[in-house]
């Protein structure tokens, strides 16, 4: 009588797993409305057009997940450089500071 309810229970596991795995277990509390905006950002650097996106922060991600996400091409960019460019664009705010359901700017590179 125990080893059917220990496969049982097995299946039960190896299915949450492959369930967590492939769909994941967090809902998505916000919707993602992004909302593309071209600005002229200055920078010491570039003194160049700068094109940055206004996205809503869902839960999981992270600056550079939201840049990755979102650009268009295959720019490579440091991570300094983009750390920077976004703390430009949202008024000094850390990146390890954005929260789910605010809203953001990231830059986008050409």
């Amino acid at each position: 009588m125990t080893r059917p309810i220990m496969w049982i229970g097995c299946l039960i596991l190896v299915y949450c797993i492959l369930f967590d795995l492939s769909r994941g277990t967090l809902p998505i509390a916000f919707p993602s409305k992004q909302t593309v905006v071209a600005k002229t950002v200055q920078s010491a650097e570039t003194q160049s057009l700068s094109t940055y996106m206004e996205v809503t922060v869902q839960p999981g991600d992270t600056v550079l997940s939201l840049v990755e996400k979102n650009q268009t091409n295959n720019a490579s960019v440091s991570i300094n450089k983009l750390v920077e460019d976004f703390k430009k664009l949202n008024q000094g705010l850390d990146p390890l500071a954005i929260q789910p359901g605010k809203k953001v700017f990231i830059p986008i590179y050409p």
